[in-house]
Parts: C-alpha cells; structure tokens; sequence
C-alpha cells in the first residue's frame, strides 16, 4: 500500500508513537534503520514496516506501506533520515 499524505490516519496513529503515553497505551513503538529493523525482526513480532519507494523488496515479508519523502520525514525522529521504519 502507497501512503502520500501527512493527513492520512495511519500516518498520524503512527506520529503519536513519538509521545510516550501513546506508546505505552498502545503497547507500539517506532523503529528507525535498517539495522534496527534487522534485530527487531530477530527479537519481536513486527506489525508493519514503512519505507521509502524503492526498497519495499527488502521486507516484503511483512505488511510495508510505501511513503514518500513527506510521510518518512513526519514520522522520523532522527537528523538523518531513514529510508526504512
């Protein structure tokens, strides 16, 4: 699934992990980076991954949203931005 809105629902529920008191309520959380991913997919179940168009591929065992430039850098919480969350 493509996401190219900021004003998109999941876009803003995933925004609110920023904030501790979302993610403990929802018991969710956001990860930034490959090698963060890498592990988390070793250790935890993961519910869906968000990434830049063009390395969808890379997890295309789980449920991936493609978001574009805008979407990603809402959803960061870096200086340098991933491609992958």
């Amino acid at each position: 699934m493509e996401i190219t809105s900021i004003t998109n629902q999941k876009v803003k529920q995933w925004v609110r992990y920023h904030q501790k008191k979302y993610r403990d309520e929802d018991q969710m959380f956001l990860i930034e980076g490959e090698h963060l991913i890498e592990e988390a997919v070793e250790h935890t179940d993961i519910v869906c991954i968000m990434v830049r168009k063009g390395v969808e591929h890379a997890f295309s065992s789980y449920p991936c949203y493609v978001c574009n430039d805008e979407v990603m850098d809402k959803l960061s919480m870096s200086v340098s931005k991933a491609d992958i969350m």
